[in-house]
This record gives structure tokens, C-alpha cells and sequence, in this order.
């Protein structure tokens, strides 16, 4: 119930006990819910609390942006100064699975 609780955006230590701080917390759940505020659930406060979706944080700068890879340094051939042209980050994973599946079925050939 505390996790559920804390999830939900309502703060309470998870202790495993259901004690007066944990009834505070569900009193207040029950008053921004608009039920009766007693600190006790009933049968139709605890189903609507089991099924409500539980907040999910929203993702921090860090988790959102891919972190930049460095640059490889530019290599030239002894008869061309010029650097081959470099490749971006493949962002679909296209060459990981063509080559995954590539190997399953090759080897599946290969018996």
C-alpha cells in the first residue's frame, strides 16, 4: 500500500507497517480523491487505488539526449589527402540486427 501510495505522488516512508503516518497518507489520498477522509479503505477505495496508473517522472535532460561520441580523427591514404566520408550513428540499430539475423539464418543454412 505505501509503495502504491508513494508511486501515486503521495510521500510515505516504506516501512511495511500500516501505522498513523501511513493513515495520514491515505487520508490525504482520500480528500484529493473526493472520498470520505477516514484513513481506512474500503473495498471500492482500495480497487479504485490498486488500478489508478501509478505517475511516472518525466525523463531528465541526461536520459533524454544520446550522448554525443567523439569525432574520429580524420585519416588520409598516401594517394588521396582527402578523409573518407564518416558515418553517423546508425539510430534504428539497422547494421546490429541485419547482422544478428544475417548470422541466425546463415547458420541455420550452413546444417
Amino acid at each position: 500500500m505505501q509503495r502504491r501510495l508513494t508511486g501515486l505522488g503521495f510521500d510515505t516512508k516504506l516501512t511495511g507497517v500500516f501505522d498513523d503516518p501511513t493513515r495520514a497518507v491515505i487520508t490525504r489520498w482520500q480528500a484529493a480523491r473526493g472520498y470520505p477522509q477516514s484513513g481506512f479503505l474500503n473495498k471500492l477505495q482500495h480497487k479504485a487505488l490498486l488500478t489508478e496508473i501509478v505517475a511516472v517522472a518525466p525523463p531528465t535532460a541526461a536520459r533524454e539526449a544520446p550522448a554525443e561520441r567523439p569525432a574520429r580523427p580524420a585519416r588520409a591514404s598516401a594517394g588521396n589527402a582527402a578523409a573518407p566520408p564518416q558515418r553517423g550513428p546508425d539510430p534504428g540499430g539497422a547494421a546490429f540486427v541485419g547482422g544478428l539475423m544475417g548470422g541466425v539464418v546463415g547458420g541455420m543454412l550452413r546444417r
